[in-house]
């Protein structure tokens, strides 16, 4: 009966430790994207530069620049999503690229992954890239 007792002892600690160990390795969402990112869309690498204005809305908006060109979104702190449209055109700004991700912080490095879309004034990709993802991360 102990040998018994002793199995059902040892395998509750196993599943513990393991259970432990899996909390421990998630990695929580930050509560602002803020800052300077080093971004790579696509194998384009430069800066991403997000402003996150103090808001009391779940999701909060988002502004800044990716590659030079004008940002505008939302980031989800409660489950990392972040979400924006890339613009161009210096009077009137077009949108030309949809960007979707998740964010991670692991103590010590933040990160963006996810993809995007290129969006033409027709609101798609058009032909030559209709349905496209393209790969898209950053750090900080």
């Amino acid at each position: 009966m102990k040998h018994i007792s002793m199995k059902r002892v040892c395998a509750a600690l196993a599943g513990l430790a393991v259970l432990t160990m899996a909390t421990a390795a998630d990695a929580a969402h930050p509560a602002s994207v803020a800052g300077r990112w080093n971004a790579t869309a696509n194998q384009t690498l430069g800066a991403l530069t997000i402003v996150q204005p103090v808001s009391a809305a779940t999701c909060k908006p988002i502004s800044g620049t990716i590659f030079t060109n004008p940002i505008q979104g939302y980031y989800c702190p409660a489950t990392g999503r972040i979400v924006f449209v890339r613009r161009t055109g210096s009077v009137v700004q077009t949108p030309i690229q949809l960007y979707e991700g998740h964010v991670s912080h692991d103590a010590v490095i933040d990160r963006i992954g996810g993809s995007f879309i290129v969006w033409n004034a027709a609101g798609g990709g058009g032909v030559a890239n209709e349905g496209v993802d393209y790969n898209f991360s950053a750090f900080k």
